[in-house]
């Protein structure tokens, strides 16, 4: 949200609200693009045969690559991202409002 405010008396400068829902948004997105990839490693290993040899995490992600590809490393990015976004606006929502009531001084 930093950054927006660098927007200030610009021509397209955005409102606070605004800023808030695209930084939830982005954060949200940023967070789990990378994060995905190591989830659907897992849920994979998580779901294997208990008796199978060799599931480990290099394993697992050199199988997904060769079966089904890249593609499906982000399988059910778009549904966690759809999830995250409003969570994060949430979040940081919640996170101004504490700042503007002085939350941290009233724990003092």
């Amino acid at each position: 949200m930093r950054n927006f405010d660098k927007l200030r008396g610009a021509p397209f400068e955005i409102s606070t609200g605004i800023a808030t829902f695209l930084s939830g948004g982005i954060t949200a997105f940023v967070y789990w693009l990378p994060a995905i990839t190591v989830d659907n490693i897992n849920n994979r290993m998580m779901g294997a045969d208990l008796t199978a040899r060799g599931v480990n995490f290099r394993n697992t992600a050199r199988q997904i690559y060769r079966t089904e590809g890249v593609r499906s490393f982000y399988a059910g990015l778009a549904t966690c991202v759809l999830w995250a976004f409003p969570v994060n606006v949430a979040m940081l929502l919640v996170k101004r409002i504490l700042r503007l009531i002085n939350a941290e001084k009233a724990r003092q």
